[in-house]
């Protein structure tokens, strides 16, 4: 199994950024702790889109997993919105996608755990570059609302990051198991 993680963002494009936090540094910091559980793993290869805080085009990171002919696709992000008091996380997969919702359903009793918050739904979306353009099943996380200030707090922590990652790995060894 060939699996592509995508930590949002990178170099200039922080992202969302809200009280001193910014999604960049978050998404990277939890997919390398999810790829160093799976550095010495036989039966599934994880390959990063960025391992530092480097820019990588949207366009690079699809033809990136499509010439690695990975099986999935899983890109994590922070969200955002203008009220600043909205919070939880969501799952997008592609459009019409059988396979993407299979993923997204997954990964869905995973995510509900990362931070305590209401779990936004399995969404679909046209619109997202990276989902549209990956020739695998492919998910985008948000793991929540960078912006309102309890998710931006709960954030700043190392062991909150770690815990987010383990569930993440724990979404992998099941998908590693049934291979959907």
């Amino acid at each position: 199994m060939r699996i592509v993680l995508d930590p949002g963002h990178g170099g200039k494009k922080v992202g969302a950024s809200y009280y001193g936090l910014h999604e960049k540094d978050v998404v990277l910091d939890i997919a390398l702790k999810v790829h160093d559980k799976f550095i010495e793993r036989q039966d599934v290869w994880i390959a990063l889109t960025r391992m530092s805080d480097i820019h990588v085009s949207l366009k690079n990171r699809c033809i990136m997993a499509n010439a690695l002919m990975a099986t999935h696709f899983i890109s994590l992000h922070c969200n955002a919105c203008r009220s600043h008091n909205v919070s939880g996380a969501e799952i997008f997969h592609y459009k019409g996608s059988k396979r993407g919702r299979q993923l997204a359903e997954l990964f869905e009793p995973y995510v509900r755990k990362f931070l305590d918050q209401p779990f936004r739904g399995i969404k679909e979306s046209d619109r997202l570059y990276v989902l549209k353009h990956t020739e695998m099943p492919a998910i985008l996380i948000e793991i929540g609302f960078i912006d309102y200030k309890e998710t931006n707090e709960l954030l700043k922590k190392e062991e909150v990051r770690q815990h987010i990652a383990n569930l993440i790995v724990e979404a992998l060894n099941e998908l590693i198991k049934k291979k959907v």
